[in-house]
């Protein structure tokens, strides 16, 4: 205890001794470091607005009904491939066992490539989103993969799905 009370005396002794005042006036900056500083400045304020801006705009795109739609029957699916996934391997039920497997990873790769936000920007680009109606999602994860999604459209009916396997042109629609 004594030596607690000793180094709290003696730092209470020496501190005046390496206090200094600051002064604002007295310090000079070189103009290249200022001119570095407002534009290191200018460039992080720039990425901040641009970050909240895309925030702003995934906000209100995931408030959309077709993107719920979709992100809703998405993870729906993902729940019956992972249960069909931890099936007992037998005689039976291997090759399907596998195949959800496939299907599990394919499914995450759309959920990481974001597909419901691709979708509704290829209805928004095709369509008027002021007359699409009833939209309903459909996953289809059986011998393939593919991502429906089904509405009305100005007395038609319009199917637009995204085929996974598809390589040149991934989504396509058909309009009965």
């Amino acid at each position: 205890m004594k030596k607690y009370i000793l180094t709290l005396a003696v730092f209470a002794i020496l501190s005046p001794a390496f206090a200094s005042e600051f002064n604002v006036e007295n310090l000079k900056l070189d103009a290249n470091i200022k001119s570095e500083i407002e534009t290191t400045l200018t460039q992080k304020i720039n990425t901040l607005a641009k970050e909240n801006i895309k925030a702003k705009d995934i906000e209100q795109n995931s408030d959309n009904e077709i993107i719920k739609a979709i992100k809703k029957e998405m993870e729906f699916t993902l729940k019956q491939i992972n249960r069909n996934t931890k099936l007992r391997k037998n005689i039976f039920t291997r090759g399907f066992v596998e195949e959800q497997q496939m299907q599990q990873q394919r499914y995450e790769d759309m959920l990481k490539w974001d597909v419901p936000t691709q979708i509704y920007e290829y209805i928004e680009m095709n369509f008027d989103l002021n007359k699409v109606q009833n939209p309903w999602a459909i996953c289809i994860y059986h011998n393939e993969t593919i991502l429906e999604l089904r509405f009305t459209f100005d007395s038609h009916y319009v199917v637009i799905y995204y085929d996974y396997n598809d390589e040149q042109n991934h989504i396509k629609h058909i309009i009965d």
